[in-house]
């Protein structure tokens, strides 16, 4: 993608996958009905959880009349009373009076609470505005519009609910599994809707959440079916943030999920990564900080914000957006400000003893000699071997009888007049610069943190520094410098970020490499032909290919923050503030392959004047990580994540690209799903090799869970589910009827399937005896 892509100020969306294709579709002469999944496609909550409404009708009920639960106990009975009703039907699905019925209250309480849930869904029911917008290309085609959905809540209901916020008559009918007694994941529904509509297949194209359900489902009827879901890579994180107590309200969420199923379709897959990237991880962070920073500079009158650094290209987009998106009555303006701690490090030097200045020379990470003579402007032929030695090296070292580190020193000191002066020069430069910018009006920086660093360079070189200081994460370092500064962290720092935030300040460049940009570090600063003070840039430049991935990150984030506006989405409470750190904690700690895939290939550059770079992943680290044992580095990091900081920037990405399940098992995610994936591949093979197209299963656990979206993938029908515990009592798994195996009736030249890995001779064995004599093909692995 290049870079001139959003010169077409249309909308994101109407270039994605889940657009064009559908629009594709919909534009066949013999596609007649769009039909749509209500919950979660069509429709969705503000509430951050279903279940929610239950608590808070049990809640408004309470207030006029007595109930024998409190609101979060009569959540839970409700989710129960759900479970118990399924258990005790006949049919696919339930009703809302069916659920009802099971909970252990009086007529008129049980009348209260569900008039009550009624009267809430509607209130936190709205249109997703993604799905609003296919409705519109819709209704431009002429076709019509129908809703299928799996739910206990009655047509009628749902009819209301729709028409008040489409408009009556935009839906033309709506099917509902309670009513029908029939659901899609069976594929019954679809074929009721099919002949209730006098269609064929091939006449209506459906749109869903839920790939069993929704697509298996259709597809399985021969019906056209579009996933309105994340993609697999999505899901898995949102599964890892889960252990991490990462918590978003419902505007946040719902924004993730519509910024990314608007990725363009020309991306490649490594673009969209990034594209996804900013619009899923990275830009609710960077909205929820740019609308924390515009209160908080608005509360306290001040007119510009100076966004600091490289990074300061895309905050002050993201803040300037904000102004747009929202209005600006205040006129607060956002600039950039290229302010490196290279460029602020010799002004804050002025009136302090340039000893502090070689003390803080010795703290950067990959300084050289060669790096220190060309910060203070010197020339030493005594150096000059020495050029490329590190700072951290040169105890080892002695020049002329005296240790390479006080020779530097001396060296420095006996230049001192020089370097006040040259300090003075560049002080002038970065002053007259700064208030170019501000026009010497009050002003706040905006930074990522976590040291304060910059910001405090600047309070000592400016002659009028900041008034306000904000940051989006400050270090134990960073607030050390509060008594001289004003820090303002957007990420609060206590108990429970502490480790998030150290983490974080362990390998920053997970997040710095691709919020930097396109442009290079600022080295200083010059006056140009008009005579102004400009930046002055490294010398050096991006490859193409790295430009185009930040212009797709950047497209995320940018989508993101439109589709959080249309969503009314306000400023993050104090906990959502925390999410973010945990969100970025998973990330560092707990990566996806696909993460450590494309994250690791970014080259970090060290932008202090040093020419080093490195990338966060590459062989010589994970070979010396092998060598030096998974498990004895993961220990050791454990314990201080200062461990090994010099040679590995990213741990617990390069183990997972050695190893992907070491982390995840220790984190126990390994999901059943994982661990009989391999065996249902095999056998899901073994039976389409086959052509066999139904088949009775024995075995209705973990493996069968795994195993039946598989077989509905390739229209393979379950005919009968056969298991021990039914014998015990009888339900339902994904809506098939459970029969023990003296009640299964298997007709001559059915094939069972037995979904087990393990038994599977003695179950062999039981299906043998029980119909001697017949022709029963079984197959198992």
């Amino acid at each position: 993608m290049k870079n001139e892509c959003r010169q077409d100020m249309s909308p994101l969306w109407i270039h994605s996958d889940f657009y064009l294709n559908s629009d594709q579709i919909l534009l066949s002469d013999q596609i007649k009905v769009l039909s749509l999944d209500a919950f979660d496609t069509l429709l969705r909550r503000t509430c951050d959880e279903p279940a929610w409404v239950f608590e808070e009708a049990a809640r408004r009920v309470s207030s006029v009349m007595t109930l024998p639960l409190e609101p979060a106990d009569y959540r839970q009975c409700r989710i129960e009373a759900e479970k118990k009703a399924r258990k005790l039907s006949a049919h696919d699905d339930v009703t809302l009076s069916e659920i009802f019925d099971c909970l252990p209250l009086g007529e008129n309480e049980k009348c209260n609470l569900m008039n009550q849930e009624l009267e809430i869904e509607r209130e936190v029911l709205y249109l997703d505005p993604l799905v609003a917008e296919l409705i519109k290309r819709v209704k431009e085609l002429n076709k019509r519009i129908i809703v299928i959905s799996d739910v206990y809540l009655p047509s009628v209901f749902l009819t209301e609910v729709i028409d008040s916020l489409l408009g009556v008559g935009v839906v033309e009918r709506i099917y509902c599994s309670s009513d029908i007694k029939f659901t899609k994941v069976t594929g019954r529904l679809f074929k009721y809707v099919l002949t209730a509509e006098s269609l064929s297949p091939s006449e209506m194209m459906h749109v869903g959440d839920n790939k069993y359900s929704d697509i298996q489902g259709a597809m399985m009827y021969g019906i056209s079916a579009q996933h309105y879901g994340e993609p697999d890579y999505i899901l898995d994180i949102i599964e890892r943030e889960k252990r991490y107590n990462v918590t978003f309200p419902s505007t946040v969420r719902h924004a993730r999920k519509l910024a990314v199923m608007s990725a363009p379709q020309a991306l490649s897959e490594e673009a969209k990564f990034f594209y996804q990237y900013g619009a899923f991880l990275l830009g609710p962070i960077l909205i929820g900080f740019s609308q924390w920073a515009i209160e908080r500079v608005r509360r306290l009158g001040i007119g510009c914000i100076l966004a600091l650094m490289r990074e300061g290209d895309i905050i002050s987009r993201c803040i300037n957006r904000e102004f747009l998106l929202k209005g600006n009555k205040e006129r607060i303006r956002c600039v950039p400000c290229y302010a490196s701690r290279k460029a602020t490090f010799l002004p804050a030097l002025h009136g302090r003893e340039i000893a502090d200045g070689i003390s803080a020379a010795l703290m950067r990470k990959n300084y050289t000699v060669g790096d220190v003579l060309a910060e203070f402007g010197l020339d030493e032929p005594g150096l000059t071997p020495y050029i490329n030695v590190r700072f951290d090296r040169l105890d080892s070292i002695y020049i002329d009888g005296i240790s390479a580190l006080s020779y530097v020193k001396n060296v420095i000191e006996s230049h001192q007049d020089k370097i006040k002066d040259k300090i003075l020069f560049i002080k002038s430069m970065l002053d007259e610069y700064v208030g170019l910018l501000t026009e010497k009006k009050s002003f706040a920086t905006i930074d990522f943190g976590g040291g304060a660093t910059i910001q405090h360079q600047l309070q000592c070189g400016l002659d009028l520094p900041a008034s306000l200081n904000l940051i989006l994460y400050c270090t134990a370092r960073g607030y050390g410098k509060s008594t001289e500064l004003t820090v303002n962290s957007f990420i609060p720092y206590n108990q429970t970020t502490r480790r998030g935030i150290n983490l974080l300040t362990r390998s920053p460049e997970i997040l710095e490499i691709v919020l930097v940009g396109k442009k290079q570090t600022t080295l200083g600063y010059r006056r140009n032909a008009a005579g102004d003070i400009v930046p002055l840039m490294a010398d050096a430049d991006y490859s193409e290919q790295h430009k185009d991935l930040i212009t797709a990150f950047e497209l995320g984030v940018e989508n993101y923050q439109g589709w959080y506006h249309t969503l009314h989405g306000g400023m993050a409470e104090h906990n959502v503030r925390e999410s973010y750190l945990k969100a970025i904690e998973r990330l560092i700690e707990f990566p996806t392959s696909t993460e450590v895939k494309y994250l690791g290939k970014l080259i970090h550059e060290d932008n202090f004047g040093s020419n080093r770079s490195y990338p966060l992943i590459d062989d010589v680290n994970k070979n010396r990580l092998a060598n030096d044992g998974i498990i004895e580095t993961f220990r050791k990091f454990s314990k201080n994540n200062s461990h090994a900081q010099t040679w590995l920037p990213w741990p617990q990405g390069t183990i997972t690209a050695i190893d992907a399940d070491f982390i995840k098992e220790i984190k126990g995610l390994s999901s059943a799903g994982e661990m009989h994936a391999d065996t249902v591949d095999n056998l899901v093979e073994l039976v389409s090799s086959q052509e066999i197209k139904e088949v009775v299963i024995y075995g209705a656990g973990e493996f069968f869970e795994s195993l039946y979206p598989e077989l509905i993938k390739r229209k393979i029908r379950v005919k009968l589910l056969i298991d021990k515990k039914a014998q015990l009592m009888a339900y339902k798994v994904a809506d098939i009827n459970v029969v023990p195996l003296a009640k299964a009736k298997i007709s001559d030249g059915e094939v069972v399937l037995i979904a087990s890995a393990a038994y599977v001779d003695e179950i062999r064995q039981d299906i043998s005896d029980a119909y001697s004599g017949m022709n029963i093909r079984i197959i198992s692995l």
